[in-house]
């Protein structure tokens, strides 16, 4: 199960990242801090390892 949600988490990621560079050339200051803020929520969340064995289900 967590191969999915990584697999998931992937597009996603892929999705936003690729959003970032025309919200930064639009001049758009909200969306780029909410793009930027989702991806490092992504970041942080596979940088914790998950400590009860089950996985994590954080995205």
């Amino acid at each position: 199960m967590a191969g999915i949600f990584r697999a998931v988490s992937i597009d996603v990621r892929e999705r936003l990242r690729t959003a970032l560079p025309g919200a930064l050339k639009q001049r758009e200051k909200s969306l780029v801090a909410l793009l930027r803020a989702t991806l490092a929520a992504f970041n942080n969340a596979e940088a914790v390892a998950p400590t009860d064995g089950q996985g994590s289900l954080a995205l």
